[in-house]
């Protein structure tokens, strides 16, 4: 812009703006008026005195340098303002046009913005925000309240959530406090007027493709991530409960049956094929949600298996999910057997052509209060037709109780599958590394010991050889002693601790005499390593414990357990 001017010689300036250089940070001091300076800065506006001189010194030119002083001033550059005192100043053409009226209305909602912005982390706002929300808070006993109400709590929730998910639960915790109090109230809301579930579904949930994704199961913070994964929790079950609705925008998939619930559903297990296989070790998190919902209770279970999300979990467990080339690690998917494990404790596992007989009993080790649906084909066949998955689900150590309970549904008045696992558990209980040893027999154990009317079939099937059976669990003890002493001891207290738990095991032992006698070769071996005594050769492979002569007493005098009423007294042993 040029401004034609009279030139002449000024004497007198007035400084009015100095800006300097600190520290990475640009500071700026402005004159308002003759006395009044303000400092400007990445954080704060606000007065200063530097009409004093030793105010001005020290804030804006790093005070006086000592003369032996060793500190060096950070201060790096310096910008200094001044404009003229006296002198003649005749503009003979104007200064300019203004500046545009857009461009002047653009900065000013820059500013805004940025003050908003700034407002949300300040503690009076969050405090605000929380307190609008308890007092406009929907009473669930009384949901047709009138009209204004109504709106105020809708909008007060709409504003809280734009809030949180915005803003507040990226601040830090000491600043917005518990996620877990936010989701407690948020979850108030959700229960009470559908238009609020969803407009939460529509413009919090799939308001971005990957919000879902990073909010479950990426979220740094942990209450955050736990509180979030509540609230989806409770809002999924009461949006499937509010009916069929179209769907979300952008969402492909449409049916005039599918309820918002089956939607979230949906967008869910799509993660496993666009989000977790590049975040493998997220598959935990992501299956500890599908925990949670079931653990809501028969009608959640119930939503779970009508959408046909039983196979799609069995085939990731057994790495042939939806990208088969992805290779789970089988530490990270213990969440995913567990709920596996109670999806197929609330189906019904019999046959479609299967008639029921009256006179058996009910399995007891249903999840829900009944079979809530029959089990599909395709998953009956992964289940009871194959091996991958009990071979999968057993390795579960950390989930023993529930691996057995699941073992046993299974199980229940089912020869197939019983006659199955009992080989699979053998196998493993004979030759898995020692730290395993006592979660397969425990499994084991859990099976033999099922009331149903397989039990003898059971017995029979781990003692004699049958037509199931080609090879008993005494001749694998047997075969065992050969290289691993240790194991084969193992394996012979487990069946004297067997013995006294099933007397009937026992009496099923004394029917065949060709394993009685194989039993008492086990007793042979056993006698043996007990009068090698310390120093042989064994030593060092087998462990001798104070119980070893008590599992020989009894295991050579079997009729002594059938006296005894008392379980026999037992000790560590590894």
């Amino acid at each position: 812009m040029l401004i034609q001017q009279k030139l002449l010689v000024y004497i007198n300036y007035n400084d009015i703006s100095f800006s300097y250089f600190l520290g990475g940070h640009y500071f700026s001091y402005i004159r308002h008026d003759n006395n009044t300076w303000y400092l400007f800065n990445d954080e704060y506006v606000g007065k200063v005195n530097l009409h004093i001189d030793e105010e001005m010194q020290g804030l804006c030119f790093g005070g006086q340098f000592g003369t032996f002083s060793a500190m060096k001033k950070p201060y790096s550059a310096y910008m200094l303002f001044y404009t003229r005192t006296d002198g003649e100043y005749i503009a003979t053409t104007a200064l300019g046009t203004e500046v545009a009226s857009q461009t002047n209305k653009n900065a000013q909602e820059k500013d805004v913005f940025v003050l908003h912005k700034s407002c949300q982390f300040e503690v009076e706002y969050i405090e605000f925000i929380k307190k609008l929300l308890q007092d406009n808070m929907p009473s669930l006993s009384d949901i047709e309240s009138n009209v204004q109400i109504r709106e105020a709590s809708v909008l007060s929730f709409q504003l809280a959530c734009k809030y949180l998910f915005q803003t507040g639960w990226h601040a830090k915790i000491n600043l917005r406090g518990s996620a877990a109090l936010w989701s407690d109230v948020l979850c108030q809301y959700l229960q009470s007027y559908p238009e609020i579930r969803s407009w939460f579904a529509i413009h919090i949930l799939f308001r971005t493709p990957k919000i879902l994704f990073e909010y479950l199961v990426r979220c740094p913070v942990n209450d955050v991530k736990l509180a979030f994964r509540k609230v989806l929790a409770m809002v999924t079950s009461l949006l499937h409960d509010d009916g069929p609705c179209p769907p979300p925008p952008n969402y492909t998939e449409s049916s005039s049956k599918l309820t918002m619930g089956d939607y979230i559903m949906g967008a869910l297990l799509d993660l496993l094929v666009t989000e977790i296989p590049a975040h493998l070790n997220c598959i935990s998190t992501f299956c500890e949600f599908f925990y949670a919902y079931a653990e809501q209770g028969d009608f959640e279970i119930k939503h779970m298996l009508d959408l046909n999300i039983l196979p799609t979990f069995i085939l990731v467990a057994i790495n042939e999910g939806p990208n088969p080339n992805i290779k789970y690690k089988l530490q990270s998917l213990t969440e995913l057997h567990r709920i596996i494990f109670i999806l197929v404790r609330s189906s019904d596992c019999k046959a479609p052509g299967e008639s029921e007989n009256l006179h058996l009993e009910p399995n007891k080790f249903c999840y829900s209060r009944y079979p809530l649906v029959a089990l599909e084909e395709r998953t009956r066949r992964m289940l009871f037709d194959q091996t991958k998955y009990l071979d999968s689900s057993i390795q579960e150590i950390s989930l023993t109780e529930e691996c057995l309970q699941f073992l046993q549904y299974c199980a229940w008045e089912n020869k197939k599958f019983s006659g199955r696992v009992l080989t699979v558990l053998v196998k493993n209980m004979t030759s898995c590394p020692d730290c395993m040893f006592a979660h397969f027999k425990c499994l084991l154990l859990g099976i033999l010991l099922l009331k149903d009317s397989l039990q003898s079939f059971r017995l029979n099937y781990l003692l004699h050889r049958t037509e199931y059976a080609t090879e008993n669990i005494i001749s694998i003890i047997i075969n065992l002693s050969k290289w691993d002493p240790q194991r084969t001891y193992q394996c012979i207290r487990f069946m004297v601790d067997f013995f006294f738990d099933c007397q009937e095991a026992l009496t099923c032992l004394f029917e065949n005499i060709r394993t009685l006698d194989t039993w008492h070769r086990c007793m042979d071996w056993l006698e043996e390593q007990i009068t090698m005594g310390p120093g042989s050769v064994s030593e060092s492979i087998l462990k001798r414990t104070a119980s070893m002569s008590r599992i020989y007493k009894y295991g050579r005098n079997l009729e002594l357990i059938l006296c005894d009423e008392n379980k026999m007294p037992t000790a560590k042993t590894s």
